[in-house]
């Protein structure tokens, strides 16, 4: 995520912030997420589904009534990576909120191959903030 971030800092994006969901206490992550236009979730895929955390935070964003964003997902996963269309899946059914299209999928190691689609992934999320 923090490549993501650098890349959008290099394309003028101001207000951009990182958070780590399992070190930051949800009423943080909640005031980042209903105040910020655009969200990425970069998750991994833990025994089949989302990291505890990770999962844990969506909820809360179904639960306290998050709605009319945008969100980029961001997936790691070895052999079966599953998280990202998980999260996807629970971004969408939240009122007004959209993903943005190419959603990236790394399987472990980051290679050339995952910094191109997490460049493309910044250069997209910077074009829909115009």
């Amino acid at each position: 995520i923090g490549i993501v971030a650098s890349r959008l800092v290099e394309q003028g994006v101001k207000n951009v912030e990182v958070r780590d969901v399992s070190a930051t206490h949800v009423s943080h992550l909640m005031d980042l997420t209903m105040r910020l236009s655009h969200v990425v979730l970069a998750g991994v895929t833990y025994n089949g589904g989302v990291f505890p955390p990770m999962a844990a935070f969506l909820e809360d964003m179904k639960a306290l009534g998050v709605k009319d964003s945008t969100f980029a997902i961001l997936e790691n996963g070895t052999w079966a990576p599953a998280s990202g269309k998980l999260m996807a899946a629970a971004v969408e059914a939240l009122p007004g909120c959209t993903v943005l299209e190419p959603r990236v999928s790394l399987r472990s190691a980051l290679n050339e191959e995952g910094q191109a689609q997490l460049t493309q992934l910044a250069q997209t999320i910077a074009e829909s903030l115009k």
